[in-house]
């Protein structure tokens, strides 16, 4: 019989996370490590780790350090991986911590996350969880993350079933957007045409400066909005499209928002 498959990204230089690989090992897994300083050693080099996490003979993927180094650029990227991802469950998903501390609760969007403060124990669990897999968190719209080490990160957004939005406007906090186009669900669009886009949009959100964009295109099952993000995002935030002559909110859509860190 084949072991279970992990991925390990170790991402200090610590002896104590490098242990990792040995705890998991112990427990039966067959465990794949890479530092997370080889993944980002070059551009878009994290997204490379995309095709095994992917794969669903994968049943685990820890991330171990310390305390610093969580950042919110690394739990970002982990929130862009998991939205990448087209099998049915995540694989069993779990920040260990391999010192003393504590560190941010991840938020609802990433809410299958386990965090294991500075316990040998996890591997035992994870082995226990991979058999309850968890089904993908329940978004309050449509958001996937299409990544390629060619052409970068992009965000997909987009009604919930049965929604439609007459114009939108999205955006990110902590990123830039540098383009966006409108196509059909699921599949980045070659070409675009647009209604009144705006681009390069500034403002802030919750005292965070958020970049945005926005079009008269209407939003629907069938139709997303695909944003370039440069650098990764503390939350993506959906809304009606801007509208100089009235500002309040005419048709009593409220301003909607996924958190990333």
């Amino acid at each position: 019989m084949a072991l279970p498959k992990a991925v390990l990204c170790i991402l200090g230089d610590e002896p104590a996370d490098y242990a990792a690989e040995a705890e998991l090992r112990a427990v039966g897994f067959a465990t794949f490590s890479i530092t997370w300083k080889e993944l980002n050693a070059q551009e878009n080099g994290w997204i490379q780790i995309l095709p095994p996490l992917d794969d669903p003979t994968v049943v685990a993927w820890v991330l171990a350090g310390k305390t610093g180094d969580f950042t919110d650029e690394v739990r970002a990227k982990v929130a862009l991986l998991t939205l990448a991802m087209q099998r049915n469950c995540p694989p069993v998903t779990a920040f260990v911590l391999t010192e003393e501390g504590d560190i941010a609760d991840v938020p609802y969007a990433m809410n299958h996350i386990q965090i294991y403060r500075h316990t040998r124990k996890y591997a035992v669990k994870l082995m226990v969880a991979k058999a309850k897999p968890q089904p993908f968190t329940a978004l309050p719209f449509h958001a996937q993350a299409h990544l390629d080490p060619l052409i970068g990160a992009w965000l997909e957004i987009a009604p919930p079933a049965g929604v439609t939005w007459p114009g939108f406007m999205a955006g990110v906090t902590n990123a830039e957007i540098s383009a966006f186009g409108v196509g059909p669900r699921g599949v980045l669009p070659v070409k675009s045409t647009l209604q009144f886009p705006m681009l390069g949009i500034k403002g802030e959100l919750g005292e965070k400066p958020f970049s945005a964009c926005a079009a008269k295109n209407t939003l629907s099952d069938g139709a997303s909005c695909y944003m370039r993000l440069n650098g990764t995002p503390g939350l993506v935030f959906c809304a009606e499209y801007p509208d100089e002559d009235k500002p309040e909110q005419h048709s009593g859509r409220s301003p909607v928002q996924l958190e990333f860190v």
